[in-house]
């Protein structure tokens, strides 16, 4: 491209929209797959193209996006809203009840705790504390008993039998966010 490589406009695509999946598709070798991978790229592929192994890379990029941000009704002790699951900061239980946190508010749900757990994208959400499910996308620092979100003033439990698969989950999902 004239002016600016395929690379260096990922990178502008990535301050406009942090979420953009970008594939870069080329005829040079793999010299440039280290800066591709810095600026946010998705995947690399060579040219010629195999058109199978582009649709499973579309398939792979398409399930991704469905699966990480979802509108989820809810139904909660008094009404029934709709919450994008990117909102959610964490679902946790308190005396028997089960409550979602999100970036607007604290709703009481009358799903039960399992339906979260089985509910939530997988891959954004892991279990912290017996009963404590938190979006790896608020998490800011992982302690020995603590972590600690992104949220001012907010933190969630960790268990000592949680801790390295969360630190573990926590350190995949940041690794494809970029």
């Amino acid at each position: 491209m004239p002016g600016l490589s395929g690379i260096a406009a990922s990178g502008k695509l990535k301050e406009w929209n942090k979420n953009i999946l970008i594939f870069i598709i080329t005829s040079h070798n793999t010299s440039y797959l280290d800066d591709a991978l810095e600026e946010g790229v998705y995947r690399y592929m060579m040219k010629p193209l195999n058109s199978v192994q582009f649709q499973v890379n579309m398939n792979a990029a398409m399930h991704r996006r469905c699966s990480l941000n979802k509108i989820l009704t809810v139904e909660t002790d008094k009404d029934t809203i709709s919450i994008n699951t990117d909102d959610i900061i964490m679902v946790y239980t308190e005396r028997r009840k089960v409550f979602i946190k999100t970036i607007n508010g604290i709703y009481k749900t009358t799903h039960i705790f399992q339906y979260w757990i089985d509910t939530l994208p997988e891959q954004a959400f892991a279990l912290s504390f017996k009963g404590i499910l938190v979006h790896l996308k608020y998490v800011r620092r992982v302690g020995e008993d603590t972590i600690e979100m992104t949220i001012p003033n907010e933190t969630a439990y960790l268990s000592n039998r949680n801790r390295a698969s969360f630190k573990k989950k926590f350190m995949q999902y940041v690794s494809t966010q970029n």
